[in-house]
Order: structure tokens, then sequence, then C-alpha cells
């Protein structure tokens, strides 16, 4: 059986650990979020950007049978636009932004199933505390590894992980930590 000081050293390493989950899990949200406004960019302005280019080859054709000017004037002003889409294409790399976001939304994933394992395990009969301590803070190191390597998020995809979450500030009460994990990690059952 435990000590009070066991319990409560146990207690605080939970607390600690339970912290750390939800801010991963948000984390995680959030880059998923950010690599789903970028895929939505790159189709929006792929397809676009294939319209545009069959309206230009439409147009270039009639121009050559035809004497309108309306058709080349407007055939210049769709390839002029269509130059503009390629200059975005070219300064803004969205699928590569895109990868890079699933990439470490991939790896923070990964951290928070680690953190999951390590709040089951505090419930075990018997935990090892000194090995649940010695693991985060392992995994503390992995994380920092990861945000010092992960792109930049907007605040559209935290308001957007926000919205999926159900939250609004990145404190976390037992009730939206509950909400994260699994109904037998809960505190409230």
């Amino acid at each position: 059986m435990e000590s009070p000081e066991e319990i409560n050293v146990s207690t605080n390493i939970e607390a600690n650990l339970r912290e750390a989950f939800g801010r991963v899990a948000w984390s995680h949200k959030t880059h998923e979020k950010q690599a789903d406004i970028y895929h939505n960019k790159y189709k929006i302005l792929l397809w676009v950007k294939i319209i545009l280019a069959g309206f230009t080859s439409a147009g270039g054709i009639f121009s050559v049978f035809s004497e309108c000017t309306w058709t080349r004037v407007t055939t210049a002003a769709i390839a002029t636009i269509l130059f503009i889409i390629d200059l975005i294409f070219s300064n803004c790399d969205y699928a590569n932004l895109r990868d890079s976001h699933q990439k470490t939304a991939t790896k923070l994933w990964e951290i928070r199933e680690y953190y999951m394992a390590l709040l089951c395990e505090i419930h075990t009969s018997s935990p090892d505390l000194g090995m649940i301590r010695k693991l985060h803070l392992e995994y503390i190191e992995l994380l920092s590894e990861i945000y010092k390597n992960a792109p930049r998020t907007s605040s559209e995809a935290y308001n957007m992980a926000t919205k999926a979450l159900h939250k609004e500030e990145l404190t976390f009460t037992n009730d939206e930590i509950d909400k994260l994990l699994p109904y037998s990690l809960r505190l409230k059952k």
C-alpha cells in the first residue's frame, strides 16, 4: 500500500503528465489543421490554374481564327492572371508546407500516445514512478526537438483546432483533459 507521500507524488506526476498530454494533443491538432489549410489553398490554386490555362489555350486558338479584339484582350488578361498564380506557386510551396505540418503532426501524435501510455502506467497497482519520471524527461527532450524544427502555425489553424477540441485557452481543466482521454483514464467517470 502506498504511503500518503507516495500518493501525493503520484498525483503530482499524473497532473504534470495530463497537462503535457493536453498540450501535445493541442499542438498535434493545430498542425493537422494547418496542413489542411495549405492543402485546401493548394487544391484551389491548382484548379484555378488548370481552368485558366484551358481558357488561355482556347482564347489563343480562337484569336488565330478571329479578328475580335476582345478575344485577344480577354486571353491576355487571363494569361496575366495565370502568370500571377504561377508566381504564387513558385513563392509559396503549399504542397511542401502541407507535408511539413503533416510530418510534425505525426511526430506529435506519437508523443501523445507515449504520454497516454504513461498515464496508463501510473494507474497500475504499483507504478514505477522513477521510470515514469525518466520517460517523461525523455519525451520533453523529444518534444523540444520536434518544436525546434516545426513550421509555424497560423492563428486560423489554432482557431480551427480550438473549435475541433472545444477549447479556448491553452490551460486545461480536468474535465477538458478527460474529454481527450479514453474513458478508463478519466478522473471523473
